[in-house]
């Protein structure tokens, strides 16, 4: 694994896309979860090098996409912590018989509360 990297002062994360979300969770649904007892299954992939990936799934067809900084910010001020998108998270439905997925939350789009609404509604 290489060398975690704090976010810079002012920086956006570079958090995966949309259709990068989508491929992790394919990726999990495919690969992973047929090997695991499915409420203990999850993976953790790395993004790049300021950003890791967690996926996990939630009520049938519905899987759960988190991304984070593992290294943190680079903040001047507490008042820093406020302003910064600590993590993005996305709430998919994949469309049955295929590797297709519908976003259904995204917690930049809807907003950080109702992300976490929506994922105790999906969740088991």
């Amino acid at each position: 694994m290489a060398k975690r990297k704090r976010i810079p002062l002012g920086q956006a994360p570079p958090y995966p896309t949309d259709v990068e979300a989508k491929a992790y969770a394919n990726s999990y649904a495919d690969n992973i979860l047929p090997q695991f007892d499915c409420h203990a299954a999850f993976a953790g992939y790395e993004h790049n090098q300021s950003i890791d990936a967690l996926c996990t799934w939630g009520c049938q067809g519905i899987f759960f996409v988190f991304a984070y900084p593992p290294a943190g910010f680079v903040i001047a001020k507490p008042e820093d912590v406020l302003k910064l998108q600590t993590f993005e998270g996305w709430i998919l439905e994949r469309i049955p018989g295929t590797n297709n997925f519908n976003l259904l939350v995204k917690a930049s789009r809807e907003g950080v509360d109702y992300f976490w609404q929506a994922h105790r509604r999906y969740s088991h």
